[in-house]
């Protein structure tokens, strides 16, 4: 088999035989998730490339790139913060990730109202009048109390309120030393941007989950986003539709039987690159 690079074959000629091993899988995860080696990359950009890193406690993004990336210092994701080029921000799970200020709005357009729609006992036009409530609120600084004061009763407890808007917070929240109460904005005001839609966020979502965790699966999708087949099946028909041009998926077999999808162009690693110590 021809080697596109040192240590390296292309997803293309991984398909020939259209059947993926255990041991592929894995280097490929290792691989999408930079932990065969080490690279020297903006943080913004290995954020992106991660797709999302899980934020519930602050230093662990910090330590999550420490150990990908040459030379990183602790100042440069608190930087890329305060800069907004990553957001720490409620998503996927209805839990703490930072993302890159890029990826938000699309993982935003998707995560929220698929989130809204699983909250019971709730219909369309009281979630839009609990959406308005927040958004008068949030376009200034304010605390998860405040918006819990005007939509948790309804939204039958608090968690569920962060899926009422774009909710961003503030450095220093996130930042590798806080432990306060964090205040939040929403997105629009502190980006600047709007939420595409809904279809275009499914879209990204899965090419980035994709990129970052792929070959992968709709339902290994679907656990990681926490959504339903219907949030996420619009994103890959959408991507289905550009398969004319050779450049967004490839379809392999799982080692199990399963179809699975991967962002097509990427290098896998070979199966007999070893993962190495880390240190």
């Amino acid at each position: 088999m021809t080697r596109s690079g040192p240590g390296l074959f292309s997803v293309a000629q991984l398909a020939e035989e259209r059947v993926l091993t255990h041991r592929e899988l894995n280097r490929a995860l290792l691989a999408r998730q930079l932990l065969l080696e080490r690279l020297r990359l903006p943080v913004a950009r290995a954020v992106e490339r991660l797709c999302a890193i899980q934020a519930q406690y602050s230093p662990s993004p910090y330590i999550a790139l420490w150990t990908r990336l040459v030379d990183f210092r602790k100042e440069a994701l608190t930087r890329a913060l305060e800069r907004r080029q990553v957001v720490r921000t409620t998503l996927m799970r209805i839990t703490l990730h930072i993302v890159s200020a890029r990826d938000y709005p699309f993982f935003a357009a998707i995560w929220m109202p698929a989130t809204q729609e699983m909250t019971p006992r709730v219909n369309g036009k009281q979630l839009a009048e609990l959406s308005r409530r927040v958004y008068e609120i949030a376009r200034r600084p304010v605390t998860h109390a405040e918006i819990e004061a005007v939509a948790a009763d309804e939204m039958g407890g608090r968690w569920r309120t962060r899926c009422l808007a774009p909710l961003v917070q503030l450095p220093p929240a996130g930042t590798w030393r806080f432990h306060g109460r964090p205040e939040l904005i929403v997105m629009e005001e502190y980006l600047g941007v709007e939420l595409p839609p809904r279809e275009a966020g499914a879209e990204h979502l899965v090419r980035s989950y994709l990129a970052a965790f792929g070959p992968a699966s709709q339902a290994d999708v679907m656990r990681f986003a926490g959504m339903r087949a219907g949030d996420i099946r619009p994103g890959l028909e959408r991507l289905r539709l550009r398969e004319a041009s050779g450049t967004v998926l490839d379809w392999l077999i799982h080692p199990r039987g399963a179809e699975v999808r991967t962002a097509f162009g990427l290098n896998s690693p070979s199966p007999l690159v070893g993962e190495g110590p880390r240190g």
